[in-house]
């Protein structure tokens, strides 16, 4: 979540680039982490301010914030969302429920088994 300035504390991952997260832990072993940025963000909202046929998202495990924190409607502006989910993070039915009660038809595209660490939901607007 950011500030009122939209600055957002990224937390850097020690051995791998690809690992920052907004989260403050190390998305796979929970190990706090203490190096950050602060570095400026924009809400999902404003980025679905006009229409998009695909909204991809891999943000390490803040996907729960993200999805929880938009509105319905503005999710609607994305025709098809393919997001990675960290069970770390938490239960990915909770995605498949946001995204059923935003109007899509969802599904986990890979990690369905309840012991994967993470996974990939595919989700497309039902017109």
């Amino acid at each position: 979540r950011s500030d009122s300035k939209g600055i957002v504390r990224l937390y850097l991952h020690e051995e791998r680039s690809t690992r920052h997260t907004l989260l403050g832990r190390e998305i796979g072993s929970g190990q706090e982490l203490t190096n950050h940025v602060d570095v400026p963000a924009i809400s999902i909202d404003k980025v679905l301010v006009d229409t998009c046929d695909l909204l991809k998202v891999d943000c390490e495990g803040a996907e729960f914030d993200i999805f929880s924190a938009v509105d319905g409607n503005v999710l609607r502006h994305a025709r098809r969302i393919v997001v990675e989910f960290h069970r770390t993070a938490g239960d990915p039915e909770l995605l498949l429920q946001r995204f059923s009660d935003s109007g899509f038809h969802a599904h986990i595209l890979e990690g369905s088994n309840p012991s994967a660490a993470f996974g990939v939901i595919g989700a497309h607007r039902i017109d």
